[in-house]
């Protein structure tokens, strides 16, 4: 292993740590056989101190091996175990580790209080601009760009973007007595291994024994709370089984880099750009024979259905309030930045202006251009993250667009069963 690692790592700094189960503190032949291996490939230990301590020994055994002197090293006890953590500490160059990582992100908190100051506002809305109208047959892209740019300005001010640290998870289940009990319990655990007495080892045992049971009991409790009050239990079940069994995602930076051609890629916009062009690739890496002309041409020859879009009916406020209270509570949102959780809270303000803009849809036989605009975002599916082709695309759509999609599927199902009922 360490004639691999030697030839593959030429002129670099190498560090190799574990529990060798090797004293170095004892002065014996396999002790000197093992130190003269690693200094035959230039490797030291930084540590000649007891790094496993029991009531009857002191042993150093593990070790942490460097080809490079390390600024400073230091053990540290630990009550996971009998054994100490070893911690070395080193000089790295900001441009060879780190890059392009960030310690914070800038995002929107949607808090309680932001969400009642947006509906204080979408409240004292008249929406003058949408309702009126100098021509006879108003335009529908236009209604909705004014509608839009009215709940953005809302939106954007009761919401200010802000730099929220990532990678910083607060243990819910973590209380103020807990700190205080898993404190002692360390403070035990350190005065055990030095300790003969049978008396107070048995009750450092019952003391770690008690502390964990309370552990587990605390967890339990969160968890059951975190389901208990979750709108999608399903959800919360598995999320809970995935934290517990490690499978969480990590929230950081979404892709550092990809490779193309032999090259990294590193610039967010280059990468993006790769991403759009690999995406609209698929057509023909798939190599589907499809002719957009012969599809119409076909289109064109069916009969025209008597179902329209003149032949639905008016949609009124309270059908749409209806519709966005059947949807999930998600955060997830397209390009204009609004999530659906938002849209459902707000349903009352924002239902009578949608209300209008769909029978206005509706009259006009024309869906609004700025709905049928997406969010890209490629998903990591497996293997290397660094290869392209290991990525799927997923489109956010406006939550706009999903109240007008299911408006128009009812209304399809309604025009589908009368029209059946009445051709049997």
């Amino acid at each position: 292993m360490l004639k691999f690692v030697a030839s593959r790592n030429r002129g670099a700094d190498i560090v190799i740590c574990g529990d060798f189960n090797i004293n170095i503190l004892q002065e014996n032949e396999i002790s000197k056989d093992f130190c003269n291996l690693m200094l035959s490939y230039n490797l030291h230990y930084n540590f000649n101190k007891p790094t496993r301590i029991t009531a009857g020994t002191q042993t150093c055994i593990d070790n942490i091996f460097t080809n490079f002197k390390v600024n400073e090293a230091e053990i540290i006890n630990s009550d996971l175990s009998d054994h100490t953590a070893q911690v070395i500490k080193i000089s790295a160059k900001l441009n060879d580790m780190g890059k392009g990582k960030r310690a914070h992100i800038i995002k929107r908190r949607l808090t309680a209080k932001n969400i009642a100051i947006f509906k204080s506002k979408l409240e004292g809305e008249t929406w003058d601009s949408l309702y009126e109208s100098d021509m006879s047959e108003p335009d529908v892209n236009l209604k909705y760009k004014s509608f839009l740019n009215t709940v953005q300005y809302h939106f954007q001010n009761s919401f200010p973007l802000r730099r929220v640290q990532v990678g910083k998870h607060n243990k819910g289940w973590v209380t103020r007595g807990i700190r205080i009990s898993s404190a002692r319990k360390r403070e035990l655990h350190e005065q055990s291994k030095g300790s003969v007495d049978p008396l107070f080892l048995e009750y450092v045992h019952k003391y770690k024994s008690i502390f964990k049971k309370c552990v587990q009991a605390a967890k339990l409790r969160h968890n059951s709370d975190y389901i208990r009050h979750a709108n999608n239990k399903m959800k919360a079940t598995w999320d809970v089984v995935k934290k517990e069994t490690g499978k969480v995602l990590k929230t950081g930076p979404m892709i550092e880099e990809i490779k193309i051609d032999n090259k990294f890629i590193k610039n967010p916009e280059d990468i993006a750009k790769e991403f759009n062009k690999f995406f609209k690739d698929t057509k023909s890496r798939l190599q589907v024979n499809s002719n957009v002309e012969e599809a119409e041409k076909f289109l064109n020859m069916q009969p025209k259905p008597d179902c329209t879009f003149h032949s639905f009916a008016p949609v009124s406020h309270m059908d749409v309030i209806k519709i966005i209270s059947s949807f999930k509570e998600k955060n997830s949102s397209g390009w204009d930045e609004i999530p659906i959780s938002v849209v459902k809270t707000c349903s009352g303000q924002l239902a009578k202006p949608l209300a209008y803009l769909i029978n206005l849809s509706f009259k006009a036989s024309i869906f609004p251009d700025l709905l049928k605009l997406s969010l890209i975002r490629p998903v990591h599916k497996k293997d290397c993250k660094k290869m392209i082709q290991n990525y799927r695309p997923i489109s956010l759509l406006p939550s706009f667009s999903k109240v007008f999609e299911i408006v128009v599927h009812l209304q399809l199902i309604y025009s589908f069963e009368y029209l059946i009922y009445f051709n049997q």
